[in-house]
């Protein structure tokens, strides 16, 4: 067998689960900070101490070592509390990896209004959510669970990276003393017979010109995809009010009104956002970013003939 550190084969050595003698190192790990972008990272790790940056990638440190040597390491730079609300965890290096290289995805915060819309709110108007597990246990103590809670099984569509990301979301819960199984189904199932019926579940969403066709099915007290089955009067309103408004500062105001809701009362969680990647010839320009599979093709031309 082979592991990322030396705790597990010694302890294995210790209860007699190996062949004695055999342990030997492999290979010798270094931690690293590393960025795709090479000017924002620096030789001594001065920019943690900035925190002029977005996210922080690392591995779960419940899970890998190199994520708990990167804990250890902001430690020891005293930058720990101020970078975890950056945290983007995944569930081993390689993953970790993953995130920063390809860039694919860009983190949730409980609402969805993804930075692509051109009226989603800032991170001042809706601040990113911290993991605080303190806290979680301390509102489930209030709620009468002071020894932690069961939920509700958990029905994963088998679809790309659905079930992987249900077992991170399991594995999170357990800080907080929440405990969940997970149980997964094929795609004709899932949607055929569990999505709306089922009171916990992960859906995915495809992108949408505008956010309103997001809203109104899942999360309006008459939408028809509200699988959540999450009422609000107010957050109804708020929608309507977006739909109907034609200036644009004011389209932006009532946007943050309903993140806000959303993210407050947390009817659904919204953990990422997937960047979509489109490839074009040299010659096609104007093609903008948008939230949607399909181009708007309203202001492409063509610099030149087909390479």
């Amino acid at each position: 067998m082979g592991a990322a550190d030396d705790e597990t084969p010694a302890r294995l050595d210790k209860d007699g689960a190996t062949v004695p003698g055999s342990r030997f190192t492999y290979a010798t790990g270094k931690l690293v900070l590393w960025s795709a972008r090479p000017e924002l990272v620096d030789a001594k790790g001065e920019v943690l101490k900035s925190g002029s940056f977005a996210h922080l990638a690392l591995a779960a440190p419940r899970l890998a070592p190199y994520g708990a040597a990167a804990v250890e390491a902001m430690t020891r730079l005293g930058v720990l509390a101020r970078l975890e609300p950056k945290f983007v965890q995944g569930e081993s290096i390689g993953q970790t990896f993953g995130f920063v290289s390809s860039g694919n995805a860009e983190l949730g915060n409980d609402h969805t209004f993804a930075q692509v819309y051109p009226f989603a709110p800032t991170e001042a108007e809706v601040p990113q959510r911290k993991q605080d597990y303190a806290k979680a246990k301390q509102l489930l103590s209030d709620a009468g669970h002071a020894g932690g809670v069961t939920v509700p099984t958990l029905i994963v569509e088998e679809f790309l990276d659905v079930p992987e990301y249900a077992q991170l979301l399991q594995d999170q819960a357990k800080g907080a003393g929440i405990t969940m199984q997970l149980h997964q189904e094929s795609q004709s199932i899932f949607y055929n017979k569990v999505w709306l019926q089922t009171p916990f579940g992960i859906v995915d969403w495809g992108g949408r010109g505008s956010i309103s066709p997001l809203i109104e099915p899942a999360y309006t007290a008459k939408g028809i995809w509200n699988s959540s089955h999450w009422k609000d009067a107010s957050f109804d309103k708020l929608v309507g009010q977006f739909d109907s408004e034609a200036d644009e500062g004011r389209r932006k105001q009532v946007a943050a009104q309903i993140a806000k809701i959303q993210n407050d009362q947390t009817p659904t969680l919204v953990s990422f956002f997937i960047t979509g990647l489109r490839g074009v010839r040299k010659n096609v320009q104007g093609i903008e970013n948008g939230p949607v599979d399909h181009i708007d093709a309203s202001k492409v031309w063509l610099s030149g003939p087909a390479a």
